[in-house]
Parts: structure tokens; C-alpha cells; sequence
């Protein structure tokens, strides 16, 4: 099949193989699909990959997105919710947990 994919494409299938062999990660996945003539999620794309590919492409998109300071400002709600919390300290009806507990808890729940 990617073979039919490839007789459709404008360029030549050396270039095609070029640009192919030039991208990252991600880059290189969603290729590989279009390829495969198979559309997929984000999640099915992410889930498809192995720790170490999605720890790889977490850190490119990080780097995209602390590349630029455009966008990057925090949105107005998490002014908002740190106002709140910052009363409920004040006022001694905040709720804290051993770091150990949290850990342990965040585990258990995202595995």
C-alpha cells in the first residue's frame, strides 16, 4: 500500500524518501501513517509509540513551545486558583499531603 501512496506524490520518490528520512520523531510517525493511508488520532499516535519515542517527543514539543515567548503566558484562571489557595492557607483550611503520600497516590492512579 505505501508503495500506491507513493506513485500519488508530486515529487519525485527520491525526494519523498529525503524529506521521510529528515523528520523527527513525530514527524516521522505521522509520515509513516499517511504512508499507510491510515488516519489516526493524536492518542492513537502517542499510544503507538514506545516510552523513550513519547518521552522524545514530549521534550521537541517542549522545546517548540519555550522557543518563543509568544503564548506562553499562563492563562487568567491560574491567577485565579492560586488567589484561592492562598486564602485557604491564610485561613487554615488548606489541605496538605506528605510529598511521599502524593507520589504514591499519583501512581497508583496513572500507573
Amino acid at each position: 500500500m505505501p508503495e500506491q501512496v507513493l506513485d500519488l506524490w508530486p515529487a519525485p520518490k527520491s525526494a519523498a524518501v529525503l524529506i521521510l528520512a529528515n523528520t523527527l520523531l513525530l514527524g516521522y510517525a505521522v509520515a509513516t501513517l499517511i504512508l499507510q493511508g491510515v488516519f489516526m488520532s493524536i492518542e492513537a499516535l502517542i499510544d503507538g509509540m514506545t516510552r523513550s519515542e513519547q518521552l522524545a517527543t514530549l521534550q521537541l514539543i517542549w522545546d517548540r513551545l519555550t522557543s518563543s515567548p509568544e503564548g506562553t503566558e499562563p492563562p487568567d484562571w491560574h491567577g485565579d486558583v492560586l488567589a484561592q489557595r492562598v486564602v485557604s492557607v491564610k485561613d487554615g483550611t488548606a489541605n496538605f499531603v506528605d510529598w511521599a503520600d502524593a507520589k504514591k497516590r499519583l501512581r497508583e492512579r496513572h500507573g
